[in-house]
């Protein structure tokens, strides 16, 4: 019954988990996503799996397995997606939130390897532009950051762009004040905005442990 129904939800994960990840194999993410459910089989398979199809137990727990599936695959697929791009488990700063907001957006920004907002938006011109290359194999991270910046909505990129770029030395409350919005708002914002790059680049990092349930 079990291996049944994992017969039915894996390929399912596989797919949703491709959606994202086009440059990684959608078979391959399937078989990982296997091998990975038989090594839980004992963990996976709740009591809420043996209830009947029509109880909402059962369907709490078809719910949580495919949740688990679908994090299992994605965890390959960030693997598979850093080794297509060149990294190693020791560029976990490219996957960091922390490296993101302490060092790659402002040198990004600072490096003028970003675009600015569009026209209409107000600047103050204060950001200093650098040349790239002084990052030395930071450079690369720049680059795939600004792609992932070319994804995400117009009005993330101005808010990244204000706290990171325009505004880098002001303080939350500066820029708060002058965007006319409260220091709270402004962090959700750009908590938001930063949450949405990094799931651009791929999530959160690839080399944590097992996926959480």
């Amino acid at each position: 019954m079990f291996n049944d129904l994992l017969r039915e939800e894996i390929p399912r994960a596989a797919r949703t988990v491709s959606r994202r990840f086009t440059d990684v194999s959608r078979d391959d993410i399937g078989q990982e996503i296997w091998a990975w459910a038989l090594a839980e089989g004992s963990r996976l398979e709740t009591e809420g799996l043996s209830a009947s199809p029509d109880s909402d137990d059962y369907r709490a727990a078809v719910k949580r397995l495919r949740l688990d599936l679908r994090r299992a695959g994605e965890r390959y697929a960030r693997k598979e997606r850093a080794a297509i791009r060149g990294y190693s488990p020791d560029d976990e700063a490219f996957y960091s939130e922390r490296a993101l907001v302490e060092v790659l957006l402002p040198a990004l920004f600072a490096a003028g390897l970003a675009e600015s907002p569009p026209r209409t938006s107000e600047r103050s011109g204060r950001h200093a532009r650098t040349d790239g290359a002084e990052y030395g194999t930071w450079l690369v991270s720049l680059l795939d950051v600004q792609s992932g910046l070319e994804r995400i909505k117009e009005e993330h990129r101005w808010i990244l762009w204000k706290r990171f770029g325009e505004s880098v030395d002001r303080t939350d409350a500066e820029l708060a004040e002058e965007l006319g919005i409260t220091v709270d708002q402004l962090r959700s914002r750009v908590r938001w905005a930063v949450g949405r790059l990094q799931y651009q680049l791929g999530g959160p990092s690839p080399y944590r442990g097992r996926p959480t349930t």
